[in-house]
C-alpha cells in the first residue's frame, strides 16, 4: 500500500508524519532544528539538516512505510522570507514571520496601496522584500523570492521559484484570481525590483516535480517520489483539524498564536487575510504572542509539574500581554511594543498569569475578527 509523508517546518523544530491512503497515521516524529535555538528559524541550512535527521528517525521507526512513500508535501511558517540566487544560494538574512524591521516600508505601502490588506503589516512578505531592496548590498543577484516551505521544496526537486498560493498571500497575491495585482507590481517596479523574481504560483497539492537524485539518496527514498505544493503551517493545522464548514474555527498555539475561521467570503483588512478552502474561505490572523514566551520562563518539565497547581476557575488579578520579543501584529499592530513585564518567579502563579494572558489575546483576536466580518 502506498504511503504519504507530510513535513511541518515550525518555529523551533520540525515534525513529520507518514499516513496511508485512508489517512491513517502510521508513524510520526519530531525534533528541534540543529544549531543555536535562538537562531534556528532563520538558519536555512538548519532546515535542510533537520529534514535529513527527521528522515532518519522516521525510516528507523517504520522502514516499510518509509520505502512505500509515493508523495510528500511541506508546510512552513507563513511569511518567513529569503532571497536566493539562480542556484538557490541564500542572499542576506532570512527574515522570520514575526520580524518587524520593515516598519518604514509598511508605512510607505499604506500610502501607495491603502487597500493592500495584510501587505501593510511590517511582518508581511511584501514589506520585507522592500526592506531587503533597501538594505541588501547584493540584491541585484536575487533571482528568486522564497518562503520557508517552498525553498526547501525547491531543493528537493531542483525546480526553483514555485510557491503555493497560501504562502504568497502576504506578498500581495490575489488568491482568487491567482495573479499579482497590477498596483502591487507597479510598487515593485518603482522600487527597482524586477517582478520576475516573484514565485510562480500553483494550487496546494499540485505536483511540482519528483525527488532530485541527490536528495533521494540523502533521504533514502525513490526518485519517483512526487513533491507536492504545500501550504502555511496554520492552514495545514486547519486542514488536519477537519475545518470545512462556515463558522468552524481553530486556534493553533505554537510558538505564536494563530487563528483560522471558515467563512463564506474573503476578508482582507488590517491584520486579517483569507486563504481558500474548497467552496469557502479560511480567514486568518496571527499574534506574535504564543507558547514561546512559556519556554523563555519555564522548562517543559517544570510546566508539567506545575499543571496540577493551576486554578483556572480562580483567575489571578494580573492582566499580562506576554510577548517573547518586541512587536505585535494582531489583534493590534504595534511593531515596537515590548508587551508586559513578566514576573520573574518560576512558580504556578506566574505560569497561570502567562496562560491567562494568552487566553485573553485569543478572546480579543476572535472579537476583532467578528467585528470585521
Amino acid at each position: 500500500m502506498p504511503t504519504y509523508l507530510g513535513i511541518d517546518f515550525g518555529t523551533s523544530g520540525l515534525r513529520g508524519v507518514i499516513i496511508d491512503e485512508n489517512l491513517n497515521k502510521i508513524a510520526s516524529a519530531a525534533l528541534p532544528y540543529p544549531g543555536c535555538p535562538s537562531e534556528s528559524l532563520t538558519d536555512s541550512q538548519g532546515w535542510l539538516q533537520g529534514l535529513e535527521m527527521l528522515a532518519q528517525q522516521l525510516r528507523s521507526i517504520h522502514t516499510r512505510a518509509w520505502s512505500a512513500i509515493k508523495a510528500m508535501s511541506l508546510d512552513g511558517t507563513s511569511g518567513t522570507l529569503l532571497l536566493s540566487d539562480r542556484r538557490g544560494n541564500v542572499l542576506g538574512p532570512v527574515l522570520a514571520y514575526s520580524d518587524q524591521r520593515a516598519a518604514a516600508q509598511a508605512q510607505q505601502l499604506k500610502q501607495q496601496w491603502p487597500e493592500g490588506g495584510i501587505c501593510l503589516s511590517p511582518a508581511s512578505s511584501l514589506s520585507k522584500l522592500l526592506w531587503l531592496r533597501c538594505h541588501l548590498h547584493n540584491f541585484s543577484e536575487a533571482h528568486y523570492v522564497h518562503h520557508q516551505a517552498d525553498w526547501v521544496a525547491a531543493h528537493l526537486t531542483n525546480h526553483w521559484g514555485i510557491s503555493d498560493r497560501g504562502n504568497v498571500l502576504k506578498m500581495g497575491l490575489d488568491a482568487q484570481q491567482m495573479k499579482y495585482p497590477e498596483k502591487m507590481l507597479n510598487i515593485l517596479k518603482t522600487a527597482d525590483i524586477d517582478p520576475a523574481i516573484l514565485p510562480k504560483v500553483v494550487h496546494e497539492g499540485i505536483s511540482i516535480g519528483t525527488l532530485d537524485k541527490s536528495w533521494a539518496q540523502r533521504l533514502g527514498l525513490s526518485t519517483a517520489v512526487q513533491i507536492r505544493a504545500g501550504c502555511t503551517d496554520s492552514v495545514a493545522a486547519a486542514t488536519a483539524a477537519g475545518l470545512y464548514m462556515p463558522g468552524t474555527a481553530l486556534s493553533s498555539l505554537g510558538s505564536s498564536l494563530a487563528f483560522k475561521v471558515v467563512h463564506g467570503k474573503p476578508i482582507n483588512t488590517m491584520g486579517l487575510y483569507s486563504h481558500y478552502l474548497g467552496d469557502f474561505c479560511l480567514v486568518g490572523a496571527a499574534s506574535n504572542a504564543g507558547a514561546s514566551i512559556l519556554l523563555q520562563h519555564f522548562q517543559r518539565e517544570q510546566m508539567r509539574a506545575l499543571e496540577s497547581s493551576l486554578h483556572p476557575a480562580y483567575p489571578s488579578a494580573a492582566l499580562l500581554y506576554p510577548l517573547a520579543s518586541s512587536g505585535e501584529r494582531f489583534p493590534i499592530q504595534a511593531p515596537t511594543w515590548p508587551g508586559s513585564t513578566i514576573p520573574s518567579g518560576q512558580n504556578a502563579e506566574t505560569f497561570q498569569m502567562l496562560l491567562e494572558g494568552l487566553s485573553y489575546i485569543e478572546a480579543w483576536g476572535y472579537d476583532v475578527m467578528e467585528k470585521r466580518r
